[in-house]
């Protein structure tokens, strides 16, 4: 709780950073809880929640981007990629910005498969951009949902 109202107090764009906090502990409960389809459904059904938009004219990509990464660094534990992933789709879908989800898997140099989620937006990487994200397959790329 303390960190939350940390956040509050010292951030431009309060409106935006609670509401991105709220949503990466739910996807995070999420993530939890629920199985992966229930919840990428749920993250693709935000995009009926525009009611949810706080001054839609006031908020960017960058916003958001800068958002998700505030408000990871305020949640117990470090939100895992696809919690900042879905976080982030969540939210653009609610702002009506257009993205993709990317879920790629890689075999690491000890053998081990390693798996990432970024988003890309506008033909770039908005979240979870990596300098070896070449070497990743891709599982799953939609925009507006994800599917394994």
């Amino acid at each position: 709780m303390k960190r939350l109202l940390k956040l509050a107090r010292n951030s431009r764009g309060k409106k935006l950073l609670l509401q991105t906090y709220i949503a990466m502990t739910l996807v995070r409960l999420g993530l939890l809880l629920l199985p992966f389809s229930r919840l990428s459904d749920w993250v693709s059904k935000s995009k009926q929640w525009t009611f949810l938009a706080l001054a839609p004219q006031e908020v960017n990509i960058a916003r958001i981007v800068h958002a998700v990464d505030r408000s990871g660094f305020y949640q117990p534990g470090k939100p895992m990629c696809l919690a900042r992933a879905l976080t982030t789709a969540a939210l653009m879908n609610i702002y009506s910005f257009p993205y993709e989800i990317k879920i790629g898997v890689a075999k690491s140099e000890a053998g081990k498969f390693e798996a990432h989620a970024w988003v890309v937006a506008q033909n770039v990487v908005i979240m979870g951009n990596l300098p070896d994200l070449s070497r990743y397959a891709l599982m799953s790329s939609k925009g507006d949902e994800v599917v394994i």
